[in-house]
């Protein structure tokens, strides 16, 4: 339960998210309804948890996101953010008319998906493969995409292709996942199962966030969920030679190439330019144009975006946080030290 203290000046809106997503429920009101939620719950304290004689909640959630009553309620004219961002239609249009961005979130604060946002990408791809980053976490980036301008779409890249992990996920409400290292259809059918409820499928069931805390379960679990979408990384040689069968299995919407896993798999790590990788790249882009299943892959710089697009990759993953970070602020930093030495 919470207290009238529980929330103060610093709390960021994702986790206020997670507040107006327990206390819609338990008011009289529709979740969809901004304006009367925000009339009632302050009248309901004893139903929210909120200690009698404490504050308003209306003015602790406002106070807590820096915004007032009234420009909080004009922020969700229309409705209260949905449990997932609500994008995987719009997402997968892009996806095969071959207009679709992300980028690569390796960083866990939502401030960054709040920038990509910013920024106009379709996309994020968070990487829960090589960072730290917990499931709590992914939750909270979910709830900065969905609260962010603009129809971000979250997309996740578990540690591997295990149902445990691939189902964790997708009870947060994300929008899709993309898998490393599915080396053969079999592998790609059981990472379709792992999306799936039973009969198409083996992933347990359960009323988490993805269907709205129980209030969308039974559509959720019987419709809603096949529109996750669903990407499968071709990392090695034999990911390649079985591409067409990996795209053209029911399920799986998009190919992945990953350069770095590819290139060291194929003796010729950080090579970009070697034969061996451009081939290879080359054969995983006629697998899809075959199956008529969209492929992409990643480049950190701005630099080498033309050169993916003009070989004939469909989306691109473009940008990188931390090399975004890194490399601008080496350049500023180069430019103070030149400017310095230009001033003396």
């Amino acid at each position: 339960m919470l207290s009238g203290n529980s929330m103060c000046n610093d709390v960021p809106y994702h986790r206020v998210r997670v507040i107006l997503e327990l206390l819609s429920p338990n008011t009289a009101v529709s979740h969809t309804d901004p304006h009367l939620f925000l009339s009632s719950i302050g009248s309901r304290v004893d139903a929210t948890g909120f200690t009698t004689g404490g504050p308003d909640p209306r003015t602790v959630v406002a106070t807590a996101t820096g915004l007032d009553t009234a420009r909080w309620t004009s922020r969700f004219e229309g409705g209260l953010p949905a449990m997932t961002t609500n994008t995987t239609g719009d997402l997968a249009s892009r996806f095969a008319t071959g207009t679709a961005l992300g980028t690569w979130i390796s960083i866990g604060h939502p401030t960054v998906v709040e920038a990509a946002a910013r920024a106009g990408f379709d996309f994020v791809l968070v990487d829960t493969e090589h960072t730290e980053m917990s499931l709590e976490t992914v939750a909270d980036l979910t709830r900065a995409a969905g609260a962010a301008p603009g129809p971000l779409a979250v997309l996740v890249r578990p540690a591997w292709n295990d149902p445990v992990r691939i189902k964790r996920i997708l009870d947060i409400g994300v929008d899709g996942i993309m898998v490393p290292m599915i080396d053969t259809q079999e592998a790609a059918t059981e990472l379709v199962r792992a999306t799936r409820y039973p009969p198409d499928g083996a992933r347990g069931v359960a009323a988490g966030r993805a269907a709205d805390y129980g209030r969308n379960f039974v559509e959720y679990v019987t419709a809603d969920h096949q529109s996750l979408f669903t990407i499968a990384q071709v990392e090695t040689p034999t990911g390649v030679d079985n591409a067409e069968a990996i795209a053209a299995t029911d399920g799986i919407d998009a190919l992945f190439v990953g350069p770095a896993d590819l290139s060291a798999s194929l003796g010729v790590f950080a090579e970009w330019t070697a034969p061996e990788l451009d081939d290879a790249m080359s054969s995983v882009i006629e697998a899809g144009a075959t199956t008529d299943t969209p492929v992409g892959t990643l480049t950190v710089r701005e630099a080498d975006v033309s050169e993916r697009v003009e070989r004939g990759f469909d989306y691109l993953i473009a940008g990188k946080d931390v090399t975004t970070l890194i490399e601008e602020g080496e350049r500023i930093r180069e430019t103070y030290e030149e400017s310095v030495t230009d001033r003396e």
